[in-house]
């Protein structure tokens, strides 16, 4: 269907799907790459927005792990438990003196003697208790280098005895004497002070190892006595980490959402020390099946925080599902990542997340406009290639005419050649493809209309030609008609020459100018057929170059498509008929050559007979031998003149037949008009 549009239909339908092709791979294209960079960007982004989640998480946690660690500091911290515990020091040491008070009262009073009355009121502080039991009161005097023990209600093996021991070299930071160190303290600061140390703690089984101690003593002047008590360091931890706890808990950011939580490092399931908004949860097992929602790994969640710390130098990034707090309570569980960092003294684990889903709503955000955005881009650029490819189509028309307007005069002109109007001629004067086109279909036919005149000339030549062969033939039969009776009457005269010697001489003379007369019509034929021969071969060349020609009218004419069909055709049939002529020339020129040899056999023959005749005066002796020979040489010449008879006969038959071709050769051509016919 294509092949039968017209060239300006097919400019149009080629272009138009070329543009539409481009149109398409383009948009395809340019969709492509921004999908792709959509793609990069969407990873980019969720990239960032998780880096600077856990960037956010890692200094949230950093901030509790922080204050969990400054508390664990402030526990052994001297000032820090002075200002938390040294008033309820002080206020059980008030308690002692006011026993002391007391005392001191009985004796301003008279009612017992000083010994008594310090007696009663060490008993009375003996037994001061509190903490469980585990505090108490004691009492020494302030000699120096090293004071004397005047009740210990833990360790009454000391009562009254100087505390010298080495032992007792263990007030911290100065590593000197306890005791010694109570009075100094005393005597430096007004009469009390605190003093930190290491000291046995009394529990249901017995004294413990030495512990660190902040003791508060106080100084009774009039009495050499030194009163105090302490607290053991390990009695502030359960409340430092209570109120650490209680820290963590208050802490929240992101408008009260972030919070965290605690739990400890046991395996294979963690205890939940402390959880803000699930408070049940406080110093249960994390084993319910419900936590196993560490994503990637199903695992137990709070496992899964331990064991990441463990790998991971004590702090790890963990994915899972956990509900997620709203307005109207905790909503169905949502992505989640949680940084959760190790505090090995207390061997808590102290987390917090965020939920991620915000990540992946930007991220679904992001693509939907991006996606909206192709969109609209493609709809603009396929209402942008509409306008363009109407307006190419417009200017493809235009082009398209004119490139087929010429092509249509190159038709019209090939039309006329196949007409025969070799007269014809193509008015285009331009000098690109079409003008070349049709600049050749000029020459075309300047060569064509050479090319047939001289056929032309060449068909009037060939028949004139076969006419005055045909002529030359007609003689030659004639002359061999003569020499065929000439050779009978030699013959019969051979046959009669020993009836006849007596006439030899005359006959001799008569055969002699007979003979001469045959040698020259001999020579004659000779001549003819050499003629015939050239002839032939001119024939020959001629048809040769007709066949040459009507090869390159058959090619120009299929050049000319449709329009050159019928010139086709007929330089076909010229250039049958010059091979046909060249054939017939091929054979009659076989046979000439034959003929020539067989004149030539008779021209000797008839050579040698003349010598014959010559030396017949000389050889009448051998007459009867020779007349023997004359007569078997008369038979044979009879038989090569029917052979020559005949050969001319065949070349008087191939001369009609190129007349006859040269004929239509010339009808065939008069059918092509030039400017010598008008």
């Amino acid at each position: 269907m294509f092949k039968n549009l017209k060239i300006r239909w097919k400019i149009l339908l080629s272009s138009y799907l070329g543009i539409l092709t481009a149109v398409i791979l383009m948009t395809t294209f340019v969709v492509l790459s921004m999908k792709q960079n959509v793609a990069r960007e969407v990873k980019n982004i969720r990239r960032d927005e998780m880096a600077k989640v856990k960037v956010q998480l890692k200094n949230y946690v950093d901030i509790a792990y922080e204050t969990i660690s400054a508390n664990i500091k402030e526990a052994h911290n001297k000032k820090h438990i002075i200002a938390l515990y040294g008033p309820r020091l002080k206020n059980i040491v008030d308690i002692a003196f006011n026993f002391v008070k007391q005392a001191k009262k009985e004796v301003a009073e008279g009612k017992m003697s000083l010994a008594a009355a310090q007696k009663m009121a060490a008993d009375n502080i003996k037994n001061i208790r509190y903490n469980q039991g585990q505090g108490y009161v004691w009492i020494n005097d302030t000699t120096l280098p090293y004071p004397k023990m005047i009740m210990h209600p833990t360790v009454p093996a000391l009562d009254g005895k100087v505390l010298n021991n080495p032992k007792f070299n263990c007030a911290l930071g100065r590593k000197e004497n306890l005791f010694t160190a109570f009075v100094k303290s005393c005597n430096s600061n007004n009469g009390e002070a605190y003093v930190d140390y290491l000291w046995p703690q009394p529990t249901k089984n017995g004294l413990t190892k030495e512990k660190p101690k902040l003791s508060y003593v106080r100084e009774v002047k009039d009495w050499q006595w030194i009163i105090g008590t302490g607290i053991y360091v390990d009695e502030i931890l359960p409340d430092i980490i209570e109120k650490t706890k209680n820290d963590i808990k208050k802490m929240r950011y992101n408008n009260g959402i972030g919070y965290f939580w605690i739990n400890n490092t046991t395996l294979p399931y963690p205890k939940m020390i402390m959880h803000p908004i699930a408070p049940s949860l406080d110093g249960k097992v994390m084993n319910s099946p419900k936590f196993n929602c560490a994503l990637g790994r199903k695992e137990n969640l709070f496992t899964a925080f331990v064991k990441s710390c463990n790998r991971n130098n004590g702090e790890a990034y963990v994915n899972y599902l956990w509900p997620k707090p709203t307005k109207n309570g905790l909503s169905k569980k949502q992505p989640k990542l949680s940084y959760v960092r190790e505090y090995k003294p207390l061997h808590w684990i102290v987390g917090t997340g965020a939920y991620i889903d915000t990540i992946d709503a930007m991220v679904k955000q992001k693509t939907d406009s991006v996606n909206s955005q192709i969109k609209s881009m493609v709809m603009k650029i396929a209402v942008i290639m509409v306008i363009v490819t109407l307006l190419a189509l417009l200017g493809l028309w235009f082009t398209a005419n004119l490139i087929s307007a010429p092509l249509l005069k190159c038709t019209a002109f090939a039309a006329r050649l196949g007409e025969g109007n070799l007269n014809a001629s193509v008015d285009i004067d331009s000098s690109d493809e079409v003008g070349e086109l049709a600049s050749s279909m000029r020459a075309m036919g300047e060569k064509l209309k050479k090319s047939i005149g001289n056929i032309r000339e060449i068909s009037q030549h060939l028949s004139a030609g076969a006419a005055s062969q045909a002529e030359s033939i007609k003689e030659t039969s004639s002359s061999l008609e003569e020499i065929t009776s000439m050779t009978k009457c030699g013959l019969e005269n051979a046959q009669s020459g020993e009836q006849l010697i007596d006439e030899a001489g005359i006959t001799v003379i008569q055969a002699n100018k007979a003979m001469e007369e045959l040698q020259s019509f001999m020579h004659e034929i000779a001549k003819s057929s050499r003629e015939t021969q050239q002839i032939i071969k001119t024939i020959d060349e001629i048809a040769f170059q007709t066949n040459l020609l009507a090869l390159n009218a058959a090619v120009e004419a299929a050049r000319a498509g449709e329009a050159g069909a019928g010139f086709g055709v007929v330089a076909d049939e010229v250039r049958n008929l010059a091979m046909r002529a060249a054939d017939a020339a091929q054979t009659t020129t076989n046979q000439l050559e034959s003929t020539v040899k067989q004149i030539e056999v008779g021209d000797e023959l008839t050579a040698s007979a003349s010598r014959k005749f010559n030396s017949v005066n000389d050889k009448v002796s051998k007459i009867g031998v020779l007349m023997h020979e004359i007569s078997r040489s008369a038979n044979e010449q009879s038989t090569s003149i029917n052979q020559v008879d005949e050969a001319v006969s065949n070349i008087n038959m191939v001369v009609q037949n190129t007349a006859a071709d040269a004929h239509q050769l010339v009808v065939a051509v008069n059918v092509f008009q030039t400017d010598e016919d008008g």
